[in-house]
């Protein structure tokens, strides 16, 4: 049975399920997603319209992204195949959809149409409301038997266990997905902004606004996990998705128009024909033949299309762009960071042990790598970071022993940084999960020792896990010469001078045994 806060209509993840593993926890997710969309299309089944059709294909789409961005880390029981059945569902009900935004913008625009002009929008109006009422049938025909099919098979393959992993293997936190997750979307849709060439550039604003929903529903489900940032950053990307949307839609309607004129003057060019056959070559007889009221009132709302589509890509580079693109790509550092950061629960007590070296079939995973410098003054000494993981680069700054920090930009951080030299330190970082406690192991410098670290409310769930044991040299928990600050003036001088900060060159091999307690 799926938690209640995983089948509410937000599927809302808590702290506690940021813990589970990975694949655990992207298969309740999607199971939610799933559920939630059957529930749609009963909805659509029930009641055919434009708010049950929208709502239907919402939850279509964010159950393909969810399941392109979390199905990797279920193995090989949910393959690419479900997800291509579900986007050619999609593209089923897309016409319909264009339909009922093309229809709800023409009956605006007819209002503001003199009635010559109008007769143009009355013949459209006709031919796309005929074409919106023939797609709800299908949507309600073939599409739903089609997606009922796919999704058998998808709850069958979600449900079905994985295969044993490889000895050794360990599975990071649902965290650490998600917060890939969040680097690896935010990074793609602000390249896809600064890749973005003009109102015209349609493909890619099309492209632009569909990584917005997918960063977008990779963070909604963190907005019950105590991470104010989150609410800001939907809100941002849903500011982004409309401003966006705004221009597909006057392109879908500029196409409808565009097919409707090319008809039209087929249809005249046919009629004339048709006069000249039958003997009426008179100027004044073609001349009628060829006037038609449909194609002026077509082209007045051909132009006024392209001043929307204009109109809001001036929106987009005039206020959003300047005002929020920074705002939202520190937004998402920030969530990425707190959620590579271990959980600190009311209570919770930090454990720290010193290891030999990395675990078997830990150093294979990608790290995050951490440079944290000590700013000159008085206790607690200020620090500023630079954070490379998922995404984009970070830049944080925090005081003393606080294992975050506030977001700072790069260049505030090339200010502040110089002044820390002598007082550095690398770390490169991996995180495994045990039972509900999630441990980060943190490699010093190139080859250096590693310090194993894990914050717990309860004593027995900081036991060490099974996996580190046989490298363990000693608890470190109360030695302070095994605490950041103190822990970066005990690193060697690096070989040749340079910067204190690089990471040992190959061959500089600290051994973690002669790490002596401190006197």
């Amino acid at each position: 049975m799926l938690p209640a806060h995983l089948r509410d209509i937000g599927m809302r993840v808590t702290s506690r399920e940021l813990e589970l593993p990975s694949s655990q926890a992207s298969r309740q997710l999607l199971r939610s997603a799933l559920r939630r969309t059957t529930r749609a299309l009963e909805e659509l089944e029930a009641r055919a319209g434009e708010e049950a059709l929208h709502d239907f294909r919402v939850w279509l789409r964010r159950l393909r992204s969810l399941l392109r961005m979390f199905g990797p880390s279920l193995g090989t029981s949910v393959r690419k195949k479900h997800e291509r059945g579900l986007k050619a569902i999609g593209a089923a009900t897309s016409g319909t959809r264009d339909a009922e935004v093309q229809v709800e913008w023409l009956l605006a625009e007819r209002q503001r149409l003199p009635p010559r002009d109008a007769v143009g929008v009355d013949w459209l109006l006709s031919r796309l409301e005929r074409a919106r009422d023939e797609g709800f049938h299908d949507v309600s025909g073939k599409a739903s038997s089609n997606f009922r099919r796919v999704a058998r098979r998808l709850e069958r393959a979600l449900r079905r266990p994985m295969g044993q992993r490889a000895s050794g293997a360990v599975e990071a936190p649902f965290r650490a997905l998600l917060a890939r997750a969040v680097g690896e979307r935010t990074a793609e849709l602000l390249a896809a902004l600064d890749a973005t060439n003009g109102p015209r550039d349609l493909g890619q604003i099309h492209r632009t606004r569909i990584l917005a929903k997918q960063l977008r529903y990779v963070l909604e489900p963190l907005r019950g996990a105590e991470r104010p940032a989150v609410a800001g950053a939907v809100s941002v990307l849903k500011e982004l998705q409309d401003l966006l949307g705004e221009i597909r839609d006057a392109q879908v309607v500029g196409d409808a128009i565009a097919t409707a004129l090319v008809e039209l003057a087929a249809e005249r060019a046919r009629r004339a024909h048709e006069a000249i056959q039958a003997g009426a070559m008179g100027g004044r007889i073609l001349r009628l033949m060829t006037r038609d009221a449909r194609t002026r009132g077509l082209m007045v709302l051909d132009r006024r299309a392209t001043e929307r589509t204009h109109a809001a890509y001036a929106r987009l580079a005039r206020e959003w762009l300047p005002s929020h693109r920074g705002e939202l790509e520190w937004t998402a550092a920030i969530v990425a960071g707190s959620l590579l950061s271990p959980p600190t629960a009311p209570g919770a007590t930090l454990r720290r042990f010193l290891l030999m070296r990395l675990p078997d079939g830990v150093a294979d995973t990608a790290p995050l790598k951490l440079e944290t410098g000590w700013l000159p003054g008085p206790p607690p000494r200020a620090w500023v970071a630079r954070i490379d993981g998922p995404g984009p680069t970070r830049y944080l700054r925090g005081r003393g022993d606080a294992a975050r920090g506030l977001a700072i930009t790069a260049a505030r951080f090339a200010t502040l940084w110089p002044q820390t030299v002598g007082h550095r330190l690398v770390k490169h970082r991996r995180f495994i999960a045990r039972g509900r406690s999630t441990w980060t192991l943190d490699l010093l410098g190139h080859g250096g020792p590693v310090l194993a670290e894990t914050r717990s409310a309860e004593e027995g769930e900081a036991a060490l896990p099974k996996l580190l044991r046989p490298l363990l040299v000693r608890e470190v928990t109360d030695e302070d010469g095994y605490r950041g600050e103190r822990l970066a003036a005990r690193r060697r001088p690096h070989p040749q001078g340079g910067d204190p900060l690089a990471d040992d060159p190959p061959g500089v091999v600290e051994d973690p045994t002669a790490w002596k307690r401190p006197a």
